[in-house]
């Protein structure tokens, strides 16, 4: 009985002191690209608290920050830049074989940015893509037979 008291009063415990961790960022990046809670930053010069705080505590402390704090939309800029149709090549025709080609996106740091992708696949074209985060650009190409379900 003492046991599971003890096991209980101990679990209790945690679930009550169980906090965000949005206080132990010390840069804004960090803050504001944690996904596992809505965090906020304090950029104003004068302040004694933490910077980063949860937008739930930012809402009902105003006196927390002196400014406004930094809460960036989970996506500011969604365009699709080229969505060619579909084209499997025919007279001397540009192959595509994804919808859409190009997209632009601006978003806070690790946010879940959820969009559709279609594929059709050309015959005797190999499966490539191309993923670019900033300037940098990984580029991929299977070369296992993806033309089966043409």
């Amino acid at each position: 009985m003492k046991v599971v008291f003890l096991i209980c009063l101990y679990l209790k415990l945690n679930l009550v002191y169980c906090e965000s961790n949005c206080k132990n960022f010390k840069t804004c990046s960090g803050c504001i690209g944690y996904n596992l809670d809505k965090c906020v930053w304090c950029s104003a010069k004068e302040h004694d608290d933490r910077r980063c705080q949860t937008l739930e505590y930012a809402e009902k402390n105003n006196d927390w920050c002196k400014e406004n704090y930094y809460n960036p939309p989970e996506i500011s800029n969604f365009n699709v830049v080229q969505n060619d149709t579909f084209n499997v090549g025919l007279n001397g025709a540009k192959v595509v074989q994804f919808t859409p080609q190009i997209l632009q996106i601006k978003a806070r740091p690790n946010a879940l940015i959820p969009f559709k992708m279609n594929y059709k696949p050309a015959k005797d074209y190999p499966f490539r893509y191309i993923l670019c985060h900033g300037l940098l650009c990984h580029n991929e190409e299977a070369y296992e037979n993806t033309n089966s379900a043409s």
